[in-house]
């Protein structure tokens, strides 16, 4: 996930909250080739939601199976929190 500030094009924020988490055993095999071969990594930023007055950007990640909430500040983008996703949509 990225950020980029409307008023300076050069304050960029970078976030990949979802790279280090399991996959499981099943998606693991299923995407294994992915990438030439490497095991896929997973970012899939699908129906982004903002809630301006908190300041919190929700998302989803389909290969991990996580939601989670983001902060972007000055100093940086933070993952306030993640979740197991267990719906099958």
């Amino acid at each position: 996930m990225y950020a980029i500030d409307q008023a300076d094009e050069t304050n960029i924020h970078y976030l990949r909250p979802y790279l280090n988490d399991p996959v499981s055993p099943f998606l693991t095999k299923a995407f294994a080739t992915a990438a030439n071969g490497a095991q896929a990594v997973s970012w899939a930023g699908m129906s982004l939601e903002s809630d301006q007055e908190n300041n919190l950007i929700f998302g989803t990640d389909t290969l991990s199976r996580k939601i989670g909430a983001y902060r972007i500040s000055d100093s940086g983008s933070t993952t306030v929190w993640k979740k197991d996703q267990t719906t099958t949509e």
